[in-house]
């Protein structure tokens, strides 16, 4: 049963499918690969082709799909060609013609392999463990073997936050010393970075919940030299140096919050406001380590509380910990070293943990402060005979009382004097990353037991490793949307067209939103058409990992009718990502089963519509193979007026628009013109009139 529409002629639109991701001859920094495609219509699967060759010989993988997104961890090496290809799957295992194909490279891995060794099988945490390289700068991820599967390029980038979304911010040098304080994606793309001549320290950048982003700046202001084992040094080149005297720069940071659309300040905290400059190192050497200026503070990390709105900032060359409210920039509390090590050691809250030049302060899930304390002075602090570092793990009253919850002294030649990060992961372990060791990872169970660890260098020549975070995927922004019920029918004898079918067995618009990553995320869509068959939607799915959910809409008008449908999805923390997907929708009456076989039996070139015309008319043809096709315009006198189609083209029914222009764009008088297509042996030639 064929079923006509009136005034269905002149809003439909033809959909044809194409190949999106990768683009073609893109060069990828990862081997772990989104392949993403479009629907075709009626297809309820797909088979993906990937081969070494061209030719797609015996080396090809293959792979069935049910989506339109498929990301492939397993057979893309480094520094490699291939191509790929898909061909969608209907009824029957009716197999329709290749869309493809394209082609990509993958570049050079930047310092994998590395070579874990696995002490705990049954308990080690499933995902990538991604960490940022403090010289050169770069940032690697690698797999639990040790493959490298994603680095940063030529890009310069030091991660260091990832967000429970897969947001990856850091610290880029491309424009130093501009735009450092960056947002990043693994498709290597920048998204956000800080305003220009405004250098942001690359220690902790991140975007907190209003969608602002905060990070540190420098601050000087003009001190004292404090008296010490350091002074003859400073009275050499000739300072006072007692104590007293203000004559010399102290750094200091202060903590800003940008907004996102403007990259304008408009928040800020800084500590010269807030503390005093009888608080300084006197034992960790800082004073020694230059004399052109002090680097009073070096804030290193803060971590966004949005449940109590406020802030914990890490101090390390103080080391204190700081808990500020937000945005009144009030202390609550400072956590840091007893008497006699600080002057305001009387206003420092648990005095009896005593770390010393930390790292890397967060909240867990239970709200407990967990940070890496990277022992510098601890041989003074705890009487050690050699420095050490530890994980802390601590609970905070209300009344500033302290209970360690959980701590890990790493083994001696694992102390890190810089640098550092602990994570806990979802299964209860703790991913450790310390300088020391040439740079280590580790991951350590609840009980203390080594599960998981590697050495990214030797010793001799360290992988500066700043945070290291154990991540479930990566290409957080990998989904596919599938539109149920889309089909090609024939409205027409030999008129076929794509849409959405909205019939009494189907009656609801539907679509399914699949999340192809290991994060679970929010996504929003909004639904619109032209006439109104929708009520405008707008909404958000949260969606599990590697999770489906479907969405049902109702249309709001019953009678037998068309419009064209505009579906956007994206993920809300990856909105670069988006996916517009644009429809026509039939509504009919009865149960709609009159479906076009997917391949033309004939190659064929229909009429033009409308002829006459004077804006644009639309040329349809047929191709039962995959050919190269060749379709001019030309006038009464033979003379070229427009290439049309020039190409190798898959089989199908195909269509395009003549909007009365020549080759150079520039409007054709009235007249009779003719249109020839060429495809193989197949030439047909068809009349046109153009009115003005």
């Amino acid at each position: 049963m064929n079923y006509f529409i009136p005034f269905l002629i002149l809003l439909f639109s033809f959909c044809f499918a194409d190949l999106n991701r990768p683009t073609s001859g893109e060069l990828l920094n990862y081997v772990h690969v989104v392949f993403d495609w479009d629907q075709e219509p009626m297809a309820h699967s797909y088979q993906l082709e990937l081969s070494p060759s061209i030719t797609f010989n015996d080396n090809s993988f293959i792979i069935n799909e049910v989506r339109t997104t498929y990301v492939e961890q397993n057979h893309i090496q480094w520094n490699r060609k291939y191509f790929w290809r898909v061909r969608p799957i209907y009824n029957e295992n009716d197999y329709g013609s290749w869309i493809g194909p394209d082609s990509f490279m993958t570049a050079q891995p930047e310092l994998g392999p590395f070579y874990p060794t696995l002490s705990q099988p049954g308990l080690v945490q499933n995902g990538l463990t991604v960490f940022g390289n403090d010289w050169p700068f770069s940032t690697i991820v690698f797999d639990l073997q040790g493959r490298e599967v994603w680095n940063d390029g030529d890009n310069d980038f030091l991660q260091n936050y990832i967000s429970p979304y897969g947001e990856l911010y850091g610290f880029g040098v491309q424009d130093w010393p501009s735009h450092t304080g960056t947002e990043f994606n693994f498709r290597n793309e920048i998204l956000w970075h800080g305003p220009d001549d405004v250098y942001i320290d690359g220690h902790d950048f991140q975007q907190i919940p209003n969608g602002n982003y905060m990070g540190f700046v420098h601050e000087t202001q003009m001190g004292p030299i404090p008296e010490g084992d350091w002074t003859f040094i400073y009275q050499g080149i000739g300072y006072v140096a007692d104590g007293e005297t203000i004559e010399f720069p102290w750094v200091g940071n202060k903590l800003v919050e940008w907004d996102r659309e403007t990259g304008q300040e408009v928040w800020s905290w800084n500590a010269f406001d807030y503390y005093s400059m009888l608080d300084y190192d006197a034992h960790g050497g800082t004073w020694w380590w230059g004399t052109e200026w002090h680097d009073w503070m070096h804030s290193n990390a803060f971590h966004f509380d949005e449940e109590e709105n406020a802030i914990y900032m890490s101090h390390r060359h103080l080391s204190r910990i700081t808990k500020i409210d937000y945005p009144s920039g009030d202390i609550l509390w400072m956590m840091g070293l007893p008497c006699p090590y600080m002057g305001s050691c009387a206003t420092h809250i648990c005095t009896e943990l005593k770390f010393s030049f930390q790292h890397n302060i967060q909240l867990t899930e239970d709200g407990n402060l967990l940070f890496f304390d990277n022992g510098n002075i601890s041989t003074i602090l705890h009487g050690f005979e050699e420095p050490l570092s530890r994980v802390l793990e601590v609970e905070v009253s209300n009344s500033g009382d302290c209970e360690v919850i959980w701590e890990y002294t790493l083994d001696e030649d694992l102390y890190g004097p810089m640098h550092g990060s602990v994570q806990q992961l979802t299964n209860g372990n703790y991913l450790i990353n310390t300088f020391g060791g040439g740079g280590t990872i580790l991951e350590i169970s609840p009980d203390k037991e080594l599960v998981w660890s590697v050495h990214l260098g030797p010793i001799s020549d360290p992988v500066y490793s700043y945070r290291a975070y154990r991540i479930p995927s990566i290409h957080p922004d990998a989904f596919s949307v599938i539109v149920n019920n889309y089909k090609n029918i024939e409205l027409v004898p030999n008129f076929f067209v794509d849409g959405v079918i909205l019939d009494d067995e189907n009656t609801d618009l539907s679509f399914t939103i699949h999340n192809a990553t290991g994060y679970t995320q929010p996504y929003v869509y909004t639904i619109s058409d032209e006439i109104g068959f929708f009520n405008q939607v707008t909404d958000t799915l949260l969606i599990e990992a590697y999770g489906s959910s479907t969405v049902n809409i109702q249309p709001e008008i019953d009678q037998d009718s068309v419009s064209s449908m505009s579906l956007e999805i994206w993920p809300r923390y990856h909105d670069y990502a988006i996916k517009s997907l644009d429809f026509d929708i039939f509504k009919v009456s009865g149960i709609l089963s009159s479906l076009k076989p997917k391949i033309p039996k004939e190659y064929k070139l229909y009429n033009n519509h409308p002829n006459p015309f004077n804006a644009q008319s639309t040329i349809h043809y047929n191709l039962p193979d995959d050919i190269m096709v060749n379709i001019i315009i030309y006038d009464v006198l033979g003379r070229l007026v427009k290439k049309m189609v020039n190409d190798f083209q898959n089989s199908g029914y195909k269509s395009i628009v003549w909007d009365g222009t020549d080759d150079k764009g520039a409007p054709v008088s009235a007249g009779l013109y003719f249109y020839s297509m060429q495809a193989g042996g197949f030439i047909k030639t068809k009349k046109m009139i153009l009115l003005k």
